[in-house]
């Protein structure tokens, strides 16, 4: 038990490695490009003209002028360093600081989706246990599947119409 247990623990490194390169060459590989959206918000807010706002230059002090595997190493390092995330490129201020900002309403979301799913789920399954293989039970497996298988953000699109 006790090398199954060192086993899962040593797993979690290259899981989290795998994992943090997923994330960082998925932020970077969306179609469209940061630089082009903090220019058009500097055009919008009139901060700066789109033709006067250097390109090359605003690559090089967000170190976005190196290559993609230079760029993660930065990353990996700061955090490693500081424990800092970074800057938010489109809201200005450290990425920490937004993470902890909405945290409690993602925790009461959470908490809210627990609820309301123990709610509905607690007597139509004790509902579909005790009236086994009846039309209604037949119907509760039916919705929880259907449940099950919803994508959640088309659900809660749903959820936000109706």
């Amino acid at each position: 038990m006790r090398a199954y247990i060192i086993r899962r623990i040593l797993l979690i490194i290259p899981t989290l490695f795998i994992l943090t390169i997923l994330v960082f060459l998925s932020v970077r590989f969306i179609p469209g490009d940061v630089i082009d959206a903090m220019v058009a918000e500097m055009a919008m807010t009139g901060f700066a003209k789109p033709g006067a706002i250097d390109r090359e230059a605003l690559e090089r002090a967000l170190g976005l002028d190196v290559p993609v595997y230079v760029q993660y190493g930065r990353w990996i390092g700061n955090i490693f360093r500081h424990g800092s995330l970074g800057e938010s490129l489109m809201g200005r201020g450290a990425v920490e600081e937004k993470i902890i900002d909405r945290l409690p309403v993602t925790i009461e979301l959470g908490v809210m989706a627990i609820v309301i799913g123990l709610l509905i789920a607690l007597p139509v399954g004790i509902y579909s246990a005790i009236r086994q293989d009846t039309a209604a039970d037949y119907v509760g497996r039916t919705a929880a599947i259907i449940g099950m298988a919803m994508p959640n953000f088309w659900l809660g699109t749903l959820v936000m119409i109706f």
